[in-house]
């Protein structure tokens, strides 16, 4: 009788042992696990900084050939005013011409 106690706590006592070492093997893992994450995390943060550098250099290019385009159209709207002058100069010259 004495000795099947032994025997079931030495049983139980393997038990108890091979579940604590399931246990910090899982432990292990969700270290491991944390640790990956982690590096993970690291990485898209430098990432994110990254991309935030270059939307904002891509937002200020855009902006500076917003510009450009505008100066573009202000001069091109000038050289049609100063084409459509010279036009009508040489018109009335022409008239003028053909007057005398």
């Amino acid at each position: 009788m004495e000795w099947d106690r032994l025997i079931e706590e030495a049983r139980l006592r393997g038990d108890v042992g091979a579940q604590l070492a399931a246990a910090q093997q899982r432990e292990t893992a969700a270290h491991w696990d944390m640790e990956e994450i982690h590096g993970m995390f690291e990485d898209l943060s430098v990432r994110v900084k990254l991309d935030e550098e270059a939307a904002t250099r891509i937002q200020k290019e855009r902006d500076e050939l917003l510009q450009k385009d505008a100066t573009a159209s202000e001069r091109a709207v000038e050289v049609l005013a100063e084409l459509e002058m010279e036009q009508d100069l040489r018109r009335k010259a022409k008239d003028r011409s053909m007057a005398l």
